[in-house]
């Protein structure tokens, strides 16, 4: 609050004070006895409660949930029927045979083989090739007009007075008695040795040598036959009813294996709520408030602003008498 008096010294009478003016600094104005001014901000949003996201206030709200689409209520969650199957069993002592349970007998039931022999319930096929024959010469000897040869230097020195060598088979020399003048010391004579060829006999990988073949043996399984003639007179069978089971858990209903499964409910946010991460909410307009001292005028907030204002009052002296009021 401000107060300003302005005195002005008119002649030499003295005269009461006149009536006070009133004045307010620009941009108010008098009110009364008061300088007053409104001034405009922008409101602000706010929620009472919840979360303010936008324009709106969003409260959590409730998740709704409900069955899946084949499942039925149990209890607090759901179930689901899983049905099988049931297996179809023969009972003890019997057989399945073409769908049927039955008690037989075996009679007159002979194995053979379509080929080969019949050896420890197999069919044992042989089969044989001639085996390869290849005539060699021993180890130095070379092969030559159908014979085997090698040259070999020798002592010509004859082991024995009145002999001479000559060529001779095999590895040794033979010797004849040369005539007394014919005279021959430590001299080397080549000499040709012919020695025989050996045959050698061998057979392709996998298969045995047999003599002069090559073996080679396979196994077939037997063929069953019914040596009755019909087949089912080797079998004379009873028949009996069949049985059902179930895997574990499963309980038998006629022909088929049903259980209950649970499964859980699928959550959702209602119809009026938004799914906010993993929560709903429900979603309200926020509200506009001003701050202290402000007044809500649509979405603007109004403060009065209020100040003294300068009061002047002229005052007329004579001498020293000069009064201020």
């Amino acid at each position: 609050m401000r107060s300003l008096v302005a005195l002005s010294f008119i002649g030499l009478a003295a005269a009461g004070p006149s009536a006070p003016v009133y004045s307010c600094p620009n941009g108010f104005t008098l009110t009364g006895k008061a300088c007053t001014r409104q001034t405009q901000t922008a409101a602000t949003l706010f929620c009472a409660t919840g979360l303010l996201q936008g324009n709106q206030c969003l409260t959590p709200a409730q998740r709704g949930s409900e069955c899946p689409a084949g499942s039925t209520p149990t209890g607090a969650g759901c179930s689901i029927q899983e049905t099988v199957p049931a297996e179809r069993f023969c009972p003890p002592n019997t057989h399945d045979i073409g769908g049927e349970c039955q008690t037989y007998s075996v009679t007159g039931i002979v194995e053979i083989c379509a080929r080969g022999t019949l050896v420890g319930g197999q069919c044992e096929i042989t089969e044989s090739i001639a085996a390869l024959t290849q005539k060699n010469c021993p180890l130095g000897y070379e092969e030559a007009k159908g014979g085997c040869w090698k040259h070999a230097q020798m002592d010509c020195t004859p082991p024995h007075a009145g002999k001479r060598m000559l060529a001779g088979k095999g590895d040794a020399p033979r010797y004849v008695p040369q005539p007394a003048k014919l005279s021959v010391t430590s001299k080397q004579c080549e000499v040709k040795l012919e020695a025989p060829q050996f045959a050698v006999t061998t057979c392709p990988g996998g298969m045995e040598h047999v003599g002069n073949q090559c073996v080679t043996k396979t196994y077939e399984p037997t063929t069953i036959e019914c040596s009755l003639g019909a087949p089912h007179l080797c079998f004379p069978a009873q028949t009996t009813p069949g049985n059902f089971r179930c895997p574990a858990g499963f309980q038998l209903q006629g022909e088929l294996c049903t259980k209950n499964v649970s499964v859980p409910k699928n959550s959702f946010c209602p119809a009026g709520t938004v799914a906010h991460g993993q929560a709903c909410m429900a979603p309200a307009p926020a509200q506009l408030r001003c701050a202290a001292g402000g007044t809500l005028s649509g979405e603007v907030c109004l403060t009065q602003e209020t100040v003294e204002p300068t009061v002047q009052v002229t005052v007329t002296c004579q001498g020293k008498n000069c009064y201020r009021h």
